[in-house]
C-alpha cells in the first residue's frame, strides 16, 4: 500500500520540510539560516530543492503583518542562494517565509538593525 508523508519544519530546526503521497517522488525544501543576522538590510538565504519549483519569499514582522514580498521565481532542483534587500524595514525581529509552488513552506527568524 501507499503511505502519506508530511513533515513540518520548526522555526529553530534545520530539518527539511517534506511532503509526498503514494509512489510519487518526495518534494523537499531545505532552508538555511538567513545571513547576516542581524543585518542592516540585505539578506541571503541558502535554499536546496529536491525538485524544480517556483520559490517566493515573504517577510513578516513580529505581529504577523506582511512587511515585504519577493515575487516567485522558478528554480531548478539543487542548491541556491537567494539574495534580497527589502526596503523600508525598521529595526526588529522578522520572519522570512519561503514558499514553493509544490506547497512547501519553511520559515526562519531574521533580525534587522538600522
Amino acid at each position: 500500500g501507499s503511505m502519506n508523508q508530511l513533515t513540518l519544519t520548526a522555526l529553530a530546526s534545520n530539518e527539511p520540510a517534506t511532503t509526498g503521497v503514494g509512489d510519487e517522488p518526495v518534494a523537499v525544501i531545505e532552508l538555511g539560516a538567513p545571513y547576516p543576522s542581524p543585518s542592516a538590510g540585505a539578506v541571503s538565504l541558502a535554499v536546496r530543492l529536491e525538485r524544480a519549483a517556483e520559490i517566493a519569499v515573504a517577510l513578516y514582522d513580529i505581529s504577523g503583518r506582511l512587511a515585504a514580498r519577493r515575487a516567485g521565481e522558478p528554480l531548478p532542483a539543487g542548491p541556491h542562494v537567494l539574495s534580497w534587500d527589502p526596503k523600508g524595514l525598521r529595526s526588529g525581529l522578522y520572519f522570512l517565509r519561503v514558499e514553493s509552488s509544490a506547497g512547501l513552506i519553511a520559515t526562519r527568524r531574521w533580525a534587522v538593525l538600522r
